[in-house]
């Protein structure tokens, strides 16, 4: 695989020249907060560790059905919910 995620065999294959596009639809924001710094700030500090922080306070302001939903409380990794209907327990 190469770092697209394509196997190499596809990606060096003269055949495949040209059935390769990008599609740019879709824009991931922390990465451009990163890119907007790195790009506004010249002369870093040799070592600073970048790092991007979420610093949203909340939903209050979103349509509702686009909020997401809320958190079920504190659950450890041990904890199993309900199952799709009509599924059988394999836990044990």
């Amino acid at each position: 695989m190469n770092e697209l995620g394509f196997p190499l065999r596809e990606a060096y294959d003269p055949e495949r020249d040209g059935w390769y596009e990008v599609d740019d639809s879709t824009i991931d924001y922390s990465q451009a907060a990163l890119d907007d710094y790195r790009k506004a700030t010249k002369n870093q500090e040799p070592g600073v560790q970048l790092k991007v922080v979420d610093t949203w306070e909340g939903e209050a302001e979103r349509p509702r059905e686009a909020r997401r939903p809320p958190p079920r409380g504190d659950q450890s990794l041990d904890h199993t919910g309900p199952g799709l209907e009509g599924t059988r327990d394999l836990s044990g």
